[in-house]
């Protein structure tokens, strides 16, 4: 069995040095989620789990990442784990002036690149 996967690494520079107060890759992760949200969702105000493309939308299959409840691989579940990894490496000593995200997309995530990219560059 083989997971189709892709990697790639976004060299970021803050416009003023920045202090963590949790694990870096955690704010990223909530920026490029509400960044692609704000970009892709055509039902505003609607609860992904009753929309009739979240098994297609961009931001629904990488931060819902739902399924059919009846499946085989985890009988009841409604969700899966997201099909991507998150890492940002800051550089220097706190505060960082930027740094390095590394974002591995996993599956049919790796579709969903450009759409990324775009809420990187937008976010």
């Amino acid at each position: 069995m083989s997971i189709m996967y892709k990697t790639v690494i976004f060299k970021l520079e803050f416009n003023k040095p920045v202090t963590f107060s949790s694990f870096p890759s955690f704010p990223f992760h909530s920026i490029l989620g509400k960044s692609l949200k704000r970009f892709v969702c055509l039902f505003e105000g609607r609860e992904c789990s009753l929309c009739s493309l979240r098994f297609t939308c961009a931001y629904s299959w990488l931060f819902e990442t739902p399924i059919e409840k009846e499946n085989e691989i985890i009988p009841g579940r409604n969700r899966a784990a997201h099909p991507y990894i998150l890492y940002f490496t800051p550089e220097g000593s706190p505060p960082h002036s930027g740094g390095l995200l590394s974002l591995t997309l996993l599956g049919k995530g790796v579709e969903y690149l450009p759409y990324l990219y775009f809420a990187l560059r937008k976010g």
